[in-house]
């Protein structure tokens, strides 16, 4: 027989995300995820991390020590469609994602829910997540990756007439991958709190002057420093206590790119912001039909240009988002992302 046929076959997974009331507690409690808990992933990869280090002690023998097997911790991998709120005056299903990245949420009640940074001093009140995947066989066995007490970066991605995604990659507290397939709790037929996935219907840059130019692509994404504390973690047996969350040494927490079609006096325009410096606002706007999400950056600077030319000669810029303005300000990078 060959030995291929004994390969692990999954191409179907199933996952949740919930934030912790205690760090690193599966919130969970060991169990499977309720009804309405699953959420829909587009991708979701829970890697254990083993590092090797070398046995320190001297030898008298010819062939050597053989290196130490340290328990670290789990990196995470994870992606998301943008999908509207789970509920009146409720975040969307994905809601544990956004707070798990440094994002803290205002509910105005019958208005909206809104994501935007903590501040500098804030950091330490950043929830963080428990994720699980069932990833499921032919034989319909699953096999049961956990992360506790993940915190992560993330990447949002906005193109005119696309169903938007937010996606990242974060750390975890160390737990072991199952050796063996086991029987399927209860999988959900349909996600409970499923929702279509919200179209990007409009992206625009605004300067100073007021002066609005349309926008092809947006993306925007964090720049945190992520720790892992190595303080002993008796629950996974991994050596990392917590994952924290805290501001780059130098540079914006946050940034992105736009993509701008060419078109002569915008485009001069917005290539002078670059050589300025100058501060402008950058606005994208998703719907799918009955929920509306809402990005606003009131302070972004363009940092530097690239020429595309895919038959029509296109703008790829870089930003990065600074402080409000005063009047405005919260003491942080700021942006807004208002769900209703």
């Amino acid at each position: 027989m060959s030995a291929f046929n004994t390969h692990e076959i999954a191409d179907l997974f199933f996952g949740a995300a919930k934030s912790e009331t205690a760090y690193g507690t599966d919130i969970f409690g060991g169990s499977a995820p309720s009804s309405g808990e699953w959420g829909a992933f587009r991708n979701l990869e829970i890697t254990p991390l083993i590092e090797h280090r070398e046995n320190p002690r001297g030898t008298a023998t010819v062939s050597g020590e053989p290196s130490i097997p340290i328990k670290v911790r789990s990196d995470v991998v994870w992606e998301v469609p943008l999908l509207g709120k789970a509920g009146s005056d409720l975040g969307p299903i994905h809601d544990a994602l956004l707070m798990m990245c440094g994002l803290q949420r205002t509910i105005d009640a019958g208005v909206d829910v809104a994501y935007t940074p903590y501040s500098y001093n804030d950091m330490a009140e950043c929830p963080s997540a428990t994720l699980v995947q069932y990833l499921l066989n032919e034989e319909g066995d699953v096999k049961k990756m956990l992360a506790r007490g993940c915190r992560s970066n993330f990447e949002m991605v906005l193109e005119m007439g696309q169903a938007g995604y937010i996606g990242g990659t974060g750390q975890a507290l160390y737990d072991d991958e199952p050796t063996a397939w086991s029987s399927p709790p209860t999988l959900p037929q349909q996600y409970s709190a499923d929702k279509t996935p919200m179209v990007v219907t409009s992206l625009s840059l605004e300067t100073e002057g007021t002066t609005t130019y349309p926008i092809e692509r947006l993306t925007l994404a964090s720049n945190w420093n992520l720790t892992s504390v190595a303080a002993g973690d008796s629950a996974g047996g991994g050596v990392t206590s917590e994952v924290m969350l805290h501001k780059p040494r130098s540079g914006s927490r946050f940034g992105g790119e736009i993509v701008l079609v060419d078109g002569a006096a915008a485009l001069a325009e917005v290539i002078a912001y670059v050589r300025s410096g100058g501060l402008l606002s950058l606005e994208a706007i998703l719907t799918s039909g009955s929920d509306t999400l809402t990005l606003t950056a009131p302070a972004a600077q363009l940092i530097g240009a690239a020429k595309q030319r895919e038959g029509v000669v296109k703008r790829a810029v870089a930003y990065a988002l600074n402080r409000a303005q005063a009047g405005t300000s919260s003491g942080h990078d700021d942006f807004e992302l208002a769900y209703s």
